[in-house]
């Protein structure tokens, strides 16, 4: 079991719903992307979600919503998404079924996902996920918060953003969905677990904005012509190469 995208085919009162157009063969626009992924045990009782965005964007360009699937086939489903986005970075709420998601995803060698990392001691955790703890719950969603009132987060799925009203802080400050469950128009009913969803990618999206200026910092140390960018260069290439293969 490799996980490997054969492509996308429209379906009415499909599981995906896309905000960006593929080409006419099958491509999606180049960037880089990311996915939030919220897990439910796949009873019906609530969705679970995964939702991509463009990292250099800011947008929301597609969300997977289902209910009856479990954590080990959403694994599968979502290193699959993440491969037809151009290999996109996942990070997913550990908590209860997420740890049965993530050794499907270890099985599936899909290895570009979040480790959450101790500032103190600089050490990475064994296990791959974000851990719902009532800290990391304020802190994500708070960032969350800011995006969207700071349009640093584009999200056109308006069932998703009407959700969030649901959510409210509780004595200690931690965001708590108190809307009940209740039908956005998709299949299931939903307990806000978009809006995890939503906040996890947009968690992703300042994590690698991070990044990404810290490399492009150590760029301009490297001489145009040395073999340091020679490797970059053909490294490149192979990327650029391997995602073909895989539309």
């Amino acid at each position: 079991m490799t996980a490997m995208p054969e492509g996308l085919q429209e379906q009415k009162g499909g599981h995906l719903l896309m905000w960006v157009s593929p080409s006419l063969d099958g491509r999606i626009p180049s960037g880089r992307y990311g996915l939030g992924i919220d897990i439910s045990e796949g009873t019906g009782a609530s969705f679970s979600c995964i939702s991509v965005g463009n990292i250099d964007t800011g947008e929301k360009v597609a969300c997977y919503t289902n209910p009856n699937i479990k954590p080990y086939e959403l694994a599968r489903y979502a290193v699959a998404l993440a491969r037809f986005f151009d290999g996109a970075f996942m990070a997913w709420e550990a908590n209860g079924p997420g740890r049965e998601f993530g050794d499907e995803v270890a099985r599936m060698n899909y290895t570009n996902v979040f480790y959450r990392t101790n500032i103190a001691s600089k050490t990475r955790s064994q296990f791959p996920g974000w851990y719902s703890l009532p800290e990391e719950k304020i802190s994500v969603f708070g960032s969350y918060r800011r995006a969207l009132a700071e349009r640093t987060f584009m999200n056109r799925d308006k069932m998703a953003v009407k959700e969030c009203f649901k959510f409210v802080t509780d004595q200690n400050g931690v965001p708590t969905y108190q809307g009940g469950s209740f039908d956005l128009g998709r299949i299931g009913q939903s307990h806000g677990d978009v809006v995890v969803s939503d906040a996890l990618l947009n968690m992703v999206f300042d994590l690698k904005r991070v990044s990404q200026g810290d490399d492009e910092e150590k760029a301009v140390e490297i001489p145009e012509f040395c073999l340091a960018n020679r490797m970059t260069d053909a490294r490149r290439r192979e990327r650029e190469a391997s995602w073909l293969s895989t539309i």
